[in-house]
């Protein structure tokens, strides 16, 4: 018997939603890290009326504007806030029906292909303590905060049977911005596109985000009972689709 990759699909649809497949994808990855003490923020502390100032910035953040920006003043109008991605600050990346994204793989397996090599098994743990994280961004006077939803979180194979705790766990971030006088801009896609799509469809970044992205993610929106504020926020942000 002879091969040829070449001869190939490019396309190997998967039906399989079990655990077990959730764990082979998982498997790819490699070992994940987790915080040695995980602890979720069911009610927030009282934050400081006042805040240190950030000190030296990390050495990957350029931080080239000296005393250029000391006297620059915003417009009245002018609608600010504070952003994030999922895949930066949530951590928890195995928790709660989570699956793998690219990115995951490519920060366990691929050297150098984060800078410093981390990954974000772990991180700020966003994903258990955002109740602290809104009642300091309160307290900052932050009027908006754009999040992004981790699509392997709604959807931990791409597509399929989504999630019950993702939804329910982005629900209650917005419910909880909202209760704290902050709107939420929520963005679709930041490129956390799903291992088991890269495993479907090759590396094809196009025939997934058409195929898959919006359209997953406002099924996960409607599967829903009660996460009526969710189905209401349907901004994309950073749109790789035309």
């Amino acid at each position: 018997m002879s091969f040829n990759a070449s001869a190939g699909t490019t396309h190997l649809p998967n039906k399989d939603y079990s655990n077990e497949q959730l764990e082979f994808l998982w498997n790819q990855v490699g070992p994940v890290a987790t915080h040695p003490s995980v602890t979720a923020t069911v009610f927030p502390t009282p934050e400081p009326a006042s805040y240190a100032g950030p000190g030296e910035f990390h050495p990957l953040v350029a931080s080239n504007y000296g005393d250029q920006l000391a006297e620059a003043k915003l417009p009245a109008n002018f609608a600010w806030g504070m952003s994030s991605s999922a895949f930066q600050i949530e951590g928890a990346v195995k928790d709660e029906g989570r699956g793998p994204s690219i990115w995951d793989l490519l920060s366990h397996r691929s050297a150098n292909q984060v800078a410093d090599n981390s990954s974000a098994d772990v991180v700020s743990q966003h994903y258990y303590l955002y109740k602290q994280d809104f009642a300091r961004l309160k307290k900052f006077g932050a009027p908006y905060f754009s999040f992004s939803i981790s699509w392997p979180r709604i959807f931990p194979f791409g597509h399929g049977p989504a999630n019950a705790a993702g939804i329910k766990h982005y629900d209650d971030v917005i419910a909880e911005l909202i209760k704290n006088g902050i709107t939420p801009a929520v963005t679709l896609f930041h490129w956390d596109t799903p291992l088991a799509l890269f495993n479907e469809y090759g590396v094809s970044s196009e025939r997934i985000l058409r195929a898959n992205c919006v359209r997953s993610h406002i099924a996960g929106m409607d599967q829903s009972q009660d996460c009526g504020r969710l189905r209401q926020l349907r901004q994309i942000h950073h749109s790789a689709l035309r």
